[in-house]
């Protein structure tokens, strides 16, 4: 797993005088690999994390909201919501 700092040092890698410097201490080539196998998962679980369940309401029902802007899931998200903004973002082509 790789740990904050690791990714830190990855993103401002172009900065970096030497990879022995780097707490990734991969080749230069096998980085971009590794990260993209990381962001990937991360992504992975940010989508999955997108509404959770967090008891039932008054009539049997799930009550599942978002995790970060707090509304149900029949509500959709707030305008102002980062976890939506992310996974919509992901959705759009470079």
């Amino acid at each position: 797993m790789l740990n904050r700092k690791a990714l830190e040092d990855a993103a401002r890698c172009n900065k970096i005088y030497d990879c022995d410097e780097c707490a990734m201490k991969k080749n230069p080539h096998d980085c971009l690999e590794i990260l993209a196998e990381y962001a990937l998962a991360y992504w992975d679980m940010l989508e999955r994390l997108e509404w959770i369940c967090v008891g039932e309401s008054g009539e049997g029902e799930d009550v599942i909201i978002c995790p970060d802007c707090q509304n149900e899931q029949k509500e959709g998200h707030k305008p102002d919501c980062a976890l939506a903004a992310i996974n919509k973002a992901g959705d759009k082509e470079l």
